[in-house]
């Protein structure tokens, strides 16, 4: 019984140390991009195939300027979508995009303004966006950060309090051995 809870706790405190703050960079840029100004989003369709695969997690930063051959990310409606540049113009001194996905046969109908791409691809990680999209919900949230991090906390309290009994009784025995 003993090992087991050993290599459990080995086993939580790899996934808290290591896995946690990976877990929540992607949570909290999936929100928001005060994070270096990075926002990362799960690619749901395959459209961009075999390059990035249905599934991944995409990481995006805002640019100054896009080029063709940039993989952006941008909204399109209450979506967000991402593409690859395939053309680009400047018209009255703004930007606009086409872009097509690499599975795609067609270029993209809708064009894409500056104001909409909310960033270019830095870099990504294959087929772990299920995953988070599965941390989002609350029995994701329950099961990988409330619950190892509430038995982590309570595992520690309990080794402090085993540390503070053993001093407890050490200085105990030392009062009765001088007496």
């Amino acid at each position: 019984m003993k090992l087991i809870s050993e290599i459990l706790y080995a086993a939580l405190t790899i996934l808290i140390l290591v896995l946690l703050p990976f877990i929540v960079f992607t949570l909290v840029t999936s929100k928001t991009d005060r994070l270096g100004g990075i926002q990362s989003f799960v690619v749901l369709s395959g459209s961009m195939e075999p390059s990035i695969p249905a599934g991944s997690i995409i990481y995006a930063k805002d640019a100054k300027e896009f080029h063709i051959g940039d993989v952006i990310s941008f909204k399109k409606g209450s979506d967000i979508v991402t593409h690859r540049i395939v053309h680009g113009e400047k018209t009255d001194n703004k930007f606009s995009y086409y872009t097509k996905g690499d599975a795609n046969n067609n270029i993209d109908s809708e064009v894409v303004a500056q104001k909409d791409v909310l960033g270019k691809s830095i870099f990504f990680v294959p087929f772990v966006g299920k995953f988070v999209l599965f941390l989002k919900s609350f029995p994701g949230y329950a099961l990988f950060i409330i619950f190892p991090t509430v038995f982590f906390i309570v595992f520690e309290a309990n080794n402090i309090r085993k540390e503070i009994t053993r001093h407890a009784e050490k200085r105990a025995i030392q009062k009765l051995q001088a007496a």
